[in-house]
């Protein structure tokens, strides 16, 4: 990845939710060794859309990221600009055990 890609990369993210919501150890977010250029944390659902709306636009590859357990799991990826950090989206929005589902 160049360093103009990166900066392509963070730019459209910061666009997306703002620089506060950039995280700068991008290595600790690497996906079986492949770091991404640029790490977004969303705080609600709409900055899902937004992260994966850009993304889509600039033809960005992304990875959902959660609590990293299970990171190394699947095929290395050939390409990884961003990383979309959802661990702040947890809480349950709705649970019917009737018909056993939930929203979360």
């Amino acid at each position: 990845m160049t360093a103009s890609d990166i900066a392509t990369a963070r730019s459209v993210m910061e666009t997306a939710v703002g620089r506060d919501r950039l995280r700068e150890d991008v290595a600790s977010y690497s996906v079986d060794g492949v770091v991404p250029a640029a790490v977004a944390v969303a705080h609600a659902v709409h900055d899902v859309e937004r992260v994966m709306t850009a993304a889509w636009r600039h033809g960005l590859a992304v990875a959902p990221w959660g609590g990293g357990t299970r990171i190394q799991l699947g095929n290395t990826p050939e390409r990884l600009d961003a990383v979309l950090d959802l661990s702040r989206l947890d809480r349950v929005v709705a649970h019917n055990p009737d018909d056993l589902t939930a929203t979360v």
